[in-house]
C-alpha cells in the first residue's frame, strides 16, 4: 500500500476527521428524520449505522495518513562509476 504524504500537523487532522464525522452525522440523522414514516426502524438503523460507520473510518484513516512518519532520505552515492 502507498502511505499518501499530507504535510499537516497531528491536530490539524483531528480538527478535520472530526468536522468529517459531524458532518456525516449530520447526514445521518438527516436521513433518518426524513425516512421516519416510510420505512421501517430497522432498515432506517441499518442506513444511518452505515452512515456513521463510513464516518468512523474516514475519520480515522485521515489521522492514519496525516500523522505517518516520513521516510527518511536517501544519501547520494558517495561513489560514482
Amino acid at each position: 500500500m502507498i502511505a499518501m504524504e499530507l504535510p499537516v500537523s497531528g491536530f490539524a487532522a483531528l480538527v478535520v476527521g472530526g468536522a468529517l464525522f459531524l458532518s456525516t452525522a449530520f447526514i445521518a440523522f438527516f436521513a433518518f428524520r426524513m425516512l421516519q414514516k416510510s420505512v421501517k426502524m430497522a432498515f432506517r438503523l441499518a442506513m444511518v449505522a452505515g452512515f456513521l460507520i463510513i464516518a468512523t473510518v474516514g475519520t480515522f484513516s485521515l489521522w492514519w495518513f496525516a500523522t505517518a512518519e516520513t521516510p527518511k532520505p536517501k544519501p547520494k552515492a558517495a561513489r560514482t562509476r
